[in-house]
């Protein structure tokens, strides 16, 4: 997710320390960027969207060459900041195609983060009153909920307007809490969760059980290692990851905001599906000109080794700008 770096600077390894300095700087030439010249980034926006979505029929067309079609198409976007790529017109165009049954298959789903400390990220020991679903047990909730990000089911523009808002813990739009409680976090008379209301699809960054031991499985659950797998080279279901970040490498790495919300996600449902993970799970990163580097450059990752302590940051399928889509996989 795109969060603010809180670690401190004489706590960090090396590889960190990088990065830090990199966000940093990057982020306020973002900032600065998009204040100078908004429309520059409009403009931008729109040139990314529209090559994104060449890219997803393009996607479509190769599964019938190999045989198979492309029944389910999970596209994880993402609702833009101020200063990032903004997304909204690939969106409104998938759900005006999906009306007119040009992409049946496709859903479009966005980031919400379950802080551990409460949606709104109120900074407290105390046990929040009341005790919200997902914390259930409290005692375990900052493990779990550590860098967990669920993506949601945005069924149109108007339920974006009427069932989203900038509510969450970094001012990022998400989905309303009473909305999230209602369709997937329901608390019946016990200390259980019980899965109520309209089947708004959900992808998740882990196990259900093991995000939310206390909690039911929603109708909406997507689990992609229960979905039907690859046969003769057609793989019938695929995620599409568009990723935010602040710089992306010719290599496929990615410097994001530090909380290592994609990273998480993302290792999870790679290895969820094991062999099929090409076939299955795509991440393209999404950014501006600036934000990839050139042929020569390279960025700080931990993507192995006893070097990289903690969480392994997760590598970009391919990047898009409005220079053009690169593709990392050839």
């Amino acid at each position: 997710m795109r969060a603010t770096c809180m670690m401190r600077s004489h706590t960090m390894d090396p590889i960190s320390r990088a990065k830090s300095t990199l966000r940093r700087s990057h982020i306020q030439q973002l900032r600065t960027m998009a204040t100078l010249d908004p429309e520059a980034l409009r403009l931008e926006s729109l040139s990314v969207c529209e090559t994104i979505y060449d890219q997803i029929r393009d996607l479509q067309r190769k599964r019938l060459e190999e045989g198979g079609r492309l029944l389910s198409l999970i596209v994880c976007a993402y609702l833009s900041m101020f200063y990032e790529i903004d997304l909204k017109p690939l969106l409104n165009h998938l759900w005006e195609e999906k009306r007119n049954g040009n992409m049946e298959g496709v859903s479009v789903f966005v980031p919400t983060v379950l802080d551990h400390s409460g949606r709104k990220g109120v900074n407290s020991d105390e046990v929040p009153t009341p005790v919200l679903p997902w914390l259930l047990p409290y005692h375990t909730a900052a493990e779990r909920l550590k860098s967990a990000m669920i993506f949601v089911e945005v069924f149109d523009n108007d339920d974006l307007l009427r069932s989203f808002d900038a509510g969450g813990r970094y001012g990022l739009v998400e989905l309303r809490e009473n909305v999230l409680i209602n369709d997937f976090f329901s608390v019946g008379d016990s200390a259980t969760c019980i899965a109520s209301g309209p089947p708004r699809g959900v992808v998740a960054c882990d196990k259900w059980e093991v995000i939310f031991p206390q909690c039911t499985k929603p109708a909406g659950l997507i689990e992609l290692e229960h979905l039907p797998q690859c046969k003769d080279g057609g793989c019938p279901t695929l995620l599409l990851s568009l990723t935010p970040g602040v710089l992306f490498d010719r290599a496929g790495r990615r410097l994001g905001k530090g909380g290592g919300y994609y990273d998480r996600f993302l290792t999870y449902q790679r290895a969820a599906v094991g062999d099929a993970v090409k076939k299955m799970v795509l991440a393209w990163g999404v950014g501006r000109t600036t934000q990839l580097l050139g042929a020569g450059g390279g960025l700080p990752a931990c993507v192995g080794g006893a070097s990289c302590p903690g969480m392994r940051d997760a590598v970009m399928d391919g990047v898009v700008t409005p220079a053009g889509f690169w593709n990392f996989m050839c």
